[in-house]
């Protein structure tokens, strides 16, 4: 084999390596990112456990939602949310249909169902069933969650 032949193959074999590293790197952060959704729903907002906040939002966080106005801003803020939703809907459950994500964005369609036990923003409450769906995007920075926007079936 020649020498520019040696080489050639050489570096053709150093880029492969360094291209399954960066997708593999890049595998690993997206799941990462996938397993922050995950947490958002099972625990914060099926569970309830308002402390799993404290590790998967930014303290800078800022929710776009036009049924939150100006938007829902910092860790504090997204607990008095979903407290809020949770004082009426206590049995409140998320079910993720489908996630996907790529780089810094995870995409969700999700179903929310429960029972309208609680008074929540004035509306007292009407012990019906009730349920929505929507698609919410998150974009995480440094292993949190630091925006998001929601849209949902605001009509149910």
């Amino acid at each position: 084999m020649s020498h520019h032949k040696a080489v050639l193959m050489t570096i053709a074999a150093g880029i492969t390596v360094i291209a399954l590293a960066s997708s593999c790197s890049n595998s690993g952060v997206v799941k990462a990112n996938m397993d922050i959704i995950h947490r958002n729903y099972d625990e914060l907002w099926n569970k309830g456990n308002l402390a799993v906040a404290e590790e998967i939002y930014s303290s800078d966080y800022i929710g776009h939602d036009s049924q939150v106005a100006p938007g829902m801003r910092s860790i504090e803020g997204v607990k008095r949310h979903v407290s809020m939703y949770r004082g009426g809907f206590p049995n409140v459950q998320f079910t993720i249909e489908d996630l996907i994500a790529s780089g810094d964005k995870v995409v969700v369609r999700w179903k929310a169902s429960g029972k309208h036990k609680g008074d929540m923003m004035g509306m007292a409450s009407t012990e019906k069933d009730v349920a929505v769906m929507g698609i919410s995007i998150f974009r995480i920075a440094n292993g949190k969650i630091q925006e998001a926007w929601f849209g949902w079936d605001k009509m149910d």
